[in-house]
């Protein structure tokens, strides 16, 4: 299956937790995006003893989004530490879970994924003419594309499934 990068409406809400905790995802309110990428890709690669293209790698989902404020929580989420930890610490190895709902709550726009991790470098990206913006990449990865590591579908489908994560 080749790379997927779907189109995506803007969302409503952004909802951020750590993925150990099983207490309800936090909203980030004070943080405005100016976009999204959300990538889903599995590599491939032919093989001529079976004559067929098979996977070659692992399952990958890619979700960057780009902020315009910075804030407390983008820095510690940009550095990997928990959603309620303290920002001038160490860079940290927290694994968040994510929640992107639609504007549209009966439509399937609304994304969830359980387990995510960050890329752990942090820029701030400064022009001229433009705001500051700060650019998050999350990642979800599993060895098997059987692994549901991203779901998308309707905001009370996706309820279901966060069960007490969901903050909805």
């Amino acid at each position: 299956m080749p790379s997927i990068n779907p189109i995506i409406q803007p969302f409503s809400a952004i909802y951020i937790g750590d993925y150990t905790s099983s207490s309800a995802l936090t909203r980030i309110s004070d943080l405005r995006t100016q976009g999204a990428v959300i990538e889903d890709s599995v590599p491939m690669q032919f093989i001529p003893s079976l004559g067929r293209r098979c996977q070659a790698g692992n399952h990958l989902v890619t979700v960057t989004l780009i902020f315009y404020p910075d804030s407390d929580l983008l820095t510690r989420i940009k550095k990997g530490i928990s959603v309620s930890g303290d920002e001038t610490g160490d860079m940290g190895k927290t694994q968040y879970s994510l929640f992107l709902l639609s504007p549209d709550l009966t439509d399937k726009h609304s994304y969830y994924l359980p387990r995510v991790d960050t890329d752990r470098v942090y820029r701030i990206n400064y022009q001229k003419d433009s705001a500051a913006t700060v650019a998050v990449e999350f990642v979800a990865e599993d060895r098997s594309v059987q692994t549901d590591i991203i779901y998308k579908n309707t905001a009370s489908v996706l309820d279901g499934i966060m069960g007490s994560k969901s903050p909805i």
